[in-house]
């Protein structure tokens, strides 16, 4: 069918020891399944170690985002309308900002579901 990029999401993942888009000292048991991957993989989204971390290995985006919705990664990808590979690629980790309004309807319905799951009254 042509096509000629391919992104791996998969929940094994790596360790570092820089920032949150660093990839200082990577470690661990993703490096084994990238090398081991043909080359024909362009980007590896990782999880299970909770970590964040963005790299180029081998040529690739070997990116993850954390956890618990702190972090997100965006990956953009130029890809040639002739060869239907990659030509360019950017990656980068943005951590999630807390500091914004909460949304009226989201708020209500948290309280009230809040309420029913509170302790009843003793006495």
């Amino acid at each position: 069918m042509g096509v000629r990029t391919i992104v791996v999401i998969i929940h094994d993942g790596g360790y570092q020891n820089g920032l949150y888009n660093e990839s200082q000292g990577m470690n661990g048991p993703i490096l084994d399944v990238i090398n081991d991957t043909d080359s024909e993989v362009d980007v590896f989204i990782t999880g299970h170690t909770h970590q964040a971390y963005n790299a180029i290995i081998d040529g690739r985006i070997v990116t993850e985002a954390s956890s618990a919705g702190r972090v997100l990664t965006d990956i953009d990808l130029v890809i040639s309308n002739d060869t239907h590979d990659v030509i360019e690629e950017k990656s980068r980790n943005v951590i999630v900002s807390r500091d914004v309004p909460k949304d009226s309807e989201v708020a209500g319905l948290v309280d009230e579901y809040e309420s029913l799951v509170a302790p009843l009254p003793t006495g």
